[in-house]
């Protein structure tokens, strides 16, 4: 909460506005350059690029995924031994400084691959874990397993399982990992949705209330209904939260982990913030960009995955109402801030299906969480620890 805090008041009051209408699910990490020149506001200096930064992108868990993170280079050892020395009257041997400083920046490359490979090999094993398209996965071993025996799950499963849970019962079921069994019949690209049948026979099978989970002998979970489970809304912001994990324990401090639409800063960006861009739910560019320090952000929106229908023009994408069965409509975008991604992950997605006002009071009884929200209209909704934009 402490990090949350410190963000909502060194960073906010340069939350602006630089559109009018929003509406997508992804965000945008902008460089110091990108968002100077979004807003003539700031007077540093632009285009330089700092020594030190490794980033790399790779497509995992079915989305694009990026890390980049800074270790320091030997430069600023250099200058500062050598502005020591001076003061001491000694001269410094500049072929020694040199020759110290490239096998810092060697050791630097070294450490920065095996921590880029550690990275995304972290996001690859939580998606062998937890897709559902991976017939070997442990979540199709469960979704596929019939109701009554208890099935066994490793205790990773188990807790992050444990978490989807409480948030269905903090959002009263607008959070709910089981609403696969619906959502599976649903294919954006060929423009189908689910027919009657399907849609009736999987509203007497969602709810996290038919599955339970126990760890007295173990970790189980037993199916009392023949339910599928998605942990798409909530996976993505862990699996961040883990590659974070990786690189503060071989010291990085200062990082920048993203997956999708959920991301999560590490320390800040050399004493300044990390820019992010939410992008315009309807049409191209950026809606609105703010600074982050030290915090997860997660954006769920209704433009990722969608169709128009042919017959009625509804908007029909990918975030689902669980009491409806269908798309939820008065919510073009949500974005949460928070400590960790997997809450922010599931709140974006929560606050999105409860609209803004129950939305909005959720996240107001929650410490350390902030939230934006662009209703159907187009306007921008902040929770109270955000200061609005400047006229």
């Amino acid at each position: 909460m402490a990090a949350t805090a410190w963000l909502v008041k060194k960073l906010y009051v340069g939350l602006f506005l630089v559109g009018s209408t929003m509406g997508d699910h992804s965000l945008l990490h902008l460089s110091d350059a990108q968002a100077q020149s979004s807003e003539a506001q700031n007077s540093e200096a632009q285009g330089s690029v700092v020594q030190g930064w490794y980033e790399r992108t790779e497509n995992v868990m079915g989305t694009r995924a990026s890390i980049r993170f800074y270790l320091p280079s030997a430069e600023g050892t250099s200058n500062e031994y050598s502005n020591n020395e001076q003061e001491a009257n000694s001269a410094v041997d500049s072929s020694a400084v040199n020759s110290r400083a490239s096998t810092t920046d060697e050791t630097n490359q070294h450490k920065a691959t095996a921590l880029l490979k550690a990275g995304f090999a972290e996001f690859e094993r939580i998606n062998q874990l937890w897709s559902p398209y991976i017939e070997s996965s442990e979540l199709s071993r469960i979704n596929e397993a019939r109701p009554g025996p208890a099935i066994p799950i490793t205790k990773e499963s188990f807790a992050l399982l444990s978490d989807a849970q409480a948030y269905s019962t903090a959002t009263k079921g607008a959070f709910d990992i089981t609403i696969y069994t619906l959502s599976q019949h649903f294919d954006y690209s060929k423009q189908r949705k689910p027919n009657q049948s399907e849609r009736a026979r999987a509203s007497r099978s969602m709810g996290s209330d038919f599955f339970k989970l126990d760890d007295t002998n173990g970790f189980t979970l037993t199916k009392k209904r023949s339910l599928k489970i998605d942990l798409g809304g909530i996976a993505k912001g862990y699996a961040v939260d883990q590659v974070i994990r990786i690189l503060s324990q071989a010291g990085v401090t200062q990082a920048l982990v993203s997956a999708g639409g959920d991301s999560r800063a590490l320390g800040d960006n050399l004493g300044k913030g990390w820019w992010v861009g939410i992008k315009k739910p309807r049409g191209k560019g950026i809606a609105l960009r703010f600074p982050v320090a030290d915090s997860a952000f997660s954006t769920s929106g209704d433009y990722e995955r969608y169709y128009i229908d042919p017959q009625t023009g509804a908007h029909i994408h990918h975030i689902i109402d669980p009491k409806s069965g269908a798309s939820a409509s008065s919510v073009t975008s949500s974005t949460v801030l928070g400590p960790q991604g997997k809450d922010t992950d599931a709140l974006s997605t929560s606050i999105f299906v409860l609209g803004v006002k129950k939305g909005l009071s959720l996240i107001e009884s929650m410490p350390g969480f902030e939230a934006i929200m662009i209703d159907a209209f187009g306007v921008v909704h902040y929770s109270s620890g955000l200061a609005p934009p400047a006229p």
